[in-house]
């Protein structure tokens, strides 16, 4: 089950976020959404680094989906396998930008960030709005990051709430990275 906070919630349940099979959770998130696709005519960009708080390996990867067609979003997830010691749970974070135009230094891009796991007094993963990309250098290509706070009331986060659960549902590489640990009582387990 994963639980959202801070307008991000995605239904009361997302068991179906770490199945592996083609079944439609729609009724999970509320994001099936035939409009939005992953673009598999760009590379998925992987990358591999040591965390500095367990020093086992991050995976980051980039993904770009399209909106009937053409280019919507890009989005960069940072997937970290430290576990929270009392649940198992690994965390997620994924900033995601959003333009208009697309045109190389535009000025209309916006970037949102939130991470995914454990909230101390929450009984599953969580998914709560961060300051965007934080990580990534201020270049044009990120635009305006905004800080969790602008990205509670930006008028665009619909949008991102609606990307963050396409992705969950649609890259392999994020459902099974936030799948639970075997064992956990009641949910799917990790494949």
């Amino acid at each position: 089950m994963l639980v959202c906070m801070t307008q991000l919630h995605f239904g009361p349940t997302c068991e179906a976020s770490r199945t592996t099979d083609s079944a439609d959770h729609s009724d999970v998130f509320g994001t099936s959404d035939p409009e939005l696709t992953l673009d598999h005519e760009f590379a998925t960009r992987i990358s591999k680094d040591v965390c500095v708080d367990c020093g086992s390996l991050t995976t980051m990867l980039t993904r770009f989906v399209l909106g009937d067609g053409i280019a919507h979003a890009a989005y960069f997830a940072s997937l970290h396998p430290c576990a929270e010691p009392a649940t198992g749970w690994p965390e997620m974070w994924i900033d995601a930008i959003f333009s208009e135009s697309w045109d190389e230094g535009s000025a209309d891009r916006t970037t949102f960030g939130c991470r995914i796991g454990y909230v101390e007094g929450e009984g599953y993963p969580v998914c709560t709005l961060v300051d965007a990309a934080t990580e990534h250098p201020d270049t044009a290509d990120f635009g305006h990051k905004l800080s969790a706070a602008e990205a509670d009331k930006h008028p665009a986060l619909p949008e991102f709430r609606r990307l963050v659960g396409f992705a969950l549902l649609a890259d392999d590489v994020l459902r099974v990275h936030m799948a639970l640990p075997t064992g956990h009582p009641g949910l799917a387990q990790r494949t």
